[in-house]
């Protein structure tokens, strides 16, 4: 079996990715604003898991270059498109209506600053019903369509 190694833009989706139990190393590289191929010479025999957000496309070249440099390279590679951002995501996965009543919390910022200090987040998981097999379920995105076929959810993964 293939090495696998996740790719994440940020601290709060490593943690989610942490919690999961989701096979490989994850990585924090954000694929919107860094150049992939800097990495290739380490990723090239490994299956690489892409976890994004969609909140902000105003550097979709960037992203889908950053795909086409995964391909010519021949990177085994799945896209794990959340809705919009970590946070939309967690709303469509949860009882919550608003990413504040996962913490009690007044804004993203604090709600963010929260969710990296949690010790427990298996509990507060479970605590707003969180159901992970509707993690990364929507259509892909528009731009990305010609990578449709490298699109996953959480119920396509190996867990450890």
């Amino acid at each position: 079996m293939k090495n696998i190694l996740v790719l994440v833009e940020g601290e709060t989706e490593k943690k989610l990715v942490n919690s999961l139990n989701i096979v490989g190393k994850i990585q924090i590289i954000n694929l919107w604003e860094k150049p992939v191929v800097k990495i290739i010479p380490r990723i090239k025999e490994q299956l690489v898991l892409i976890v994004f957000d969609t909140d902000i496309l105003k550097n979709i070249e960037l992203f889908k270059k950053n795909l086409q440099t995964l391909q010519q390279y021949k990177v085994n590679f799945y896209l794990l498109q959340q809705t919009n951002n970590l946070e939309d995501e967690l709303i469509t996965c949860s009882n919550c209506r608003k990413i504040q009543e996962v913490f009690s919390t007044q804004g993203v910022k604090e709600f963010k600053s929260q969710w990296l200090k949690c010790q427990n987040l298996d509990k507060k998981l479970l605590d707003i019903n969180f159901q992970p097999n509707q993690l990364w379920t929507r259509d892909i995105i528009l731009p990305l369509e010609a990578w449709k076929n490298n699109k996953k959810s959480f119920k396509d993964l190996s867990l450890k």
